[in-house]
């Protein structure tokens, strides 16, 4: 498994096995970064059931991330990915958070890693994901 390591906006790279994962040790999360996050894109009540289930390298208990949580990993300086470098499975695309929209039950907040930009999402579309776990 490959871990990056975010810090300081630099991200430092450790071999372990086959999947990938990064670790942000600013904010302590793991982060999937594996060819589903690219490729699947699923309801948002999916993504919560698929990100419940997920094992990756022995590590479980991954979640939804909040859209606070989301926009950590968002580079503004970027475009088409708007993400922060060493994340290598990205579409330029929309990403479920588990942030209610306010207003209106059936929605969510969501990211577009084209340009970073926040959306209000309804909860039966196909969006990708990708799922994050506290590290400690």
């Amino acid at each position: 498994m490959k871990v990056l390591h975010l810090a300081w906006a630099l991200l430092f790279v450790t071999s372990m096995s086959a999947t990938e994962l990064i670790h942000d040790s600013s904010t302590s999360l793991l982060w999937q970064d594996n060819k589903d996050t690219k490729e699947l894109q699923i309801t948002f009540y999916e993504a919560q059931e698929y990100c419940s289930k997920l094992s990756i390298a022995g590590q479980k208990d991954f979640r939804l991330p909040t859209l606070k949580e989301l926009l950590t990993i968002a580079d503004y300086t970027r475009f088409k990915p708007a993400i922060v470098e060493g994340f290598t499975s990205v579409d330029n695309e929309v990403y479920w958070s588990s942030t209610r929209f306010v207003d209106d039950a059936d929605k969510v907040w969501a990211v577009n890693f084209r340009d970073a930009k926040t959306d209000i999402i309804a909860k039966s579309y196909d969006r990708h994901i990708r799922c994050v776990k506290n590290a400690n």
